[in-house]
């Protein structure tokens, strides 16, 4: 695999980890979580609704598309180990 692209791939894995744990350690969403990943995207439709009920809870979803992208993430050593 091309060096570079394992360095953005990880860079990606490290700003959305950020946003994502950082807002989730918190509790509710801010502002500055907007600058991590596409966990932007999400974030400012949530905070441009204004609600503050899906604010407070933006976290549990955020955590379980986290655990979603980690699998494309690891998915190419797994596939190595095992010979594929």
């Amino acid at each position: 695999m091309d060096p570079i692209v394992t360095i953005i791939i990880t860079l990606a894995l490290v700003f959305y980890s950020i946003g994502v744990w950082s807002e989730r350690i918190q509790g509710k969403l801010k502002l500055w979580h907007l600058v991590f990943a596409v966990h932007a995207v999400w974030a400012t439709v949530v905070l441009v609704q204004k609600d503050e009920n899906a604010i407070n809870n933006f976290h549990r979803f955020s955590v379980a598309v986290w655990v979603i992208w980690l699998i494309p993430y690891f998915s190419p050593m797994f596939f190595a180990i095992g010979g594929a």
